[in-house]
């Protein structure tokens, strides 16, 4: 009778019959409240029966993706609560087999920081608890896999992981037909209802797809990055195609790849040409991003009878405002009032939340709006003394994966480098801290 129950479970803890079913149980998340619990049973006990292994590490990354879908009502919350009971059946575990790990110096300073600095910051219990929690689970992981004899090919299988999610929460968005209407033009985006951190989830799979050694076949990957691209263009963001441009051409440059870096300038120039000189119709991707662009060709102010909201500004900071549709605005908004009508001890060790509670309403802003400025809220949350030493201690980190590759030659290491390079590049666009894919990609 042990037989058949027996080869269930090895069924289940192949690699790939692993992925597919994490990956189906994620795509049809949020047909039906009562599959949707079905569907939590079955992810619940796939995990279970990959506690022991990898597994369970790269699935905590793979589902980040997932995670605004994965709503448990019966849980009070995402299944990421249900995943910490998962984490401390590992942990104890690991305590039992008396398991070795990384030392990770920076990593772990790191780790400290974001988590004191958390409880002056959180605005509930529960709150803090989800940030504690985050942080907690994503050091053991990265403490766990650096630790491992062959740590190359760790990260190897979790930037496929990475990669794989990603271009499923695209495709889970094109099943939803996830589109944010605009005026005349029509933006898509995956698992979360914003376009540009929908850009940001698709370059972070884009740069561990290059790494993502669970694909044997070449074309296989270049297929995954190739849609990965595709999703990235249909968000029409400019931030995040110029970033994704930006980064990929320091990317080329640090692997030693002159010629594909040359190669990308010049394709870009080809296809940012023809968007300004060919005409698109019809209220599509193409149409949409057009449009943005056009914007940067426009000197003189095109909303005049707007001009009062603005009534200090120079015609420079008006265009400025207007290219980066309104995050100038918001940027100098917050600044303001951290350096001016801030104290200096908040000023420099922080404990304000201008992105959750009732902190944000004491900033002048119109319509309430987020600061779209991870960097100035980090200021406000953690302090500037924190905030320099959590930058000061990701660019350790950043130089060790740089060396790791240079030593090894395996691009799994700059790949990691350059997922934490993307999410520090979106904190300039958007506010995404302290939220679960910002710290744990900042972590890894």
């Amino acid at each position: 009778m042990e037989k058949p129950r027996s080869s269930v479970i090895a069924f289940f803890k192949k690699d790939w019959i692993f992925i597919i079913t994490m990956g189906a149980v994620a795509l049809a998340y949020g047909i039906h409240a009562y599959l949707d619990i079905a569907l939590t049973v079955v992810l619940f006990a796939l995990l279970l029966i990959n506690v022991k292994t990898n597994k369970l590490f790269y699935a905590y990354f793979a589902l980040i993706f997932f995670e605004p879908v994965l709503v448990v009502p019966i849980v009070g919350g995402t299944f990421f609560r249900l995943f910490y009971l998962l984490f401390f059946i590992r942990l104890i575990i690991d305590i039992i087999a008396k398991a070795k790990y990384q030392w990770d110096i920076p990593t772990i300073i790191l780790a400290v920081l974001l988590a004191v600095t958390a409880v002056f910051y959180s605005i509930s219990v529960s709150r803090l608890f989800s940030v504690v929690m985050n942080i907690l689970v994503v050091t053991y992981i990265m403490l766990s896999l650096k630790r491992q004899e062959n740590k190359s090919a760790a990260f190897g299988e979790l930037l496929t992981y990475i990669a794989v999610f990603a271009a499923l929460s695209g495709i889970y968005g094109l099943l939803q037909g996830n589109v944010n209407d605009k005026a005349d033009f029509v933006r898509l985006y995956g698992t979360i209802s914003d376009s540009n951190y929908s850009a940001m989830f698709y370059i972070i799979g884009l740069f561990a797809s290059f790494g993502a050694t669970m694909i044997k076949n070449t074309w296989g990957r270049v297929a995954l990055s190739a849609f990965l691209v595709l999703l990235l263009i249909t968000t029409v963001s400019i931030t995040g195609l110029a970033f994704a441009g930006f980064l990929i051409l320091l990317f080329l440059f640090f692997s030693g790849r002159a010629k594909p870096a040359l190669i990308v300038i010049l394709v870009g120039a080809i296809l940012i040409t023809a968007l300004f000189v060919i005409p698109f119709n019809g209220g599509g991707v193409l149409e949409g991003t057009q449009e943005k662009l056009n914007r940067f060709l426009v000197f003189d102010d095109p909303y005049p009878e707007f001009r009062y909201q603005y009534p200090n500004y120079s015609d420079l900071e008006l265009y400025i405002n207007r290219i980066t549709s309104g995050r100038y605005y918001l940027s100098k908004t917050y600044a303001i009032h951290l350096f001016i009508n801030t104290p200096l001890s908040q000023q420099l060790f922080g404990g304000n939340n201008p992105v959750e509670g009732g902190f944000r309403e004491l900033v002048p802003v119109r319509y309430g709006l987020v600061s779209h400025n991870s960097y100035i809220d980090m200021f406000f949350m953690m302090g500037m003394i924190g905030t320099a030493i959590m930058l000061i201690l990701i660019l350790i980190k950043l130089i060790r994966y740089y060396i790791d590759y240079k030593k090894s030659d395996d691009i799994a290491f700059l790949c990691i480098a350059f997922i934490t390079l993307t999410v520090l590049m979106f904190c300039m666009s958007i506010s995404i801290f302290p939220y679960r894919y910002t710290i744990a990609y900042l972590l890894i």
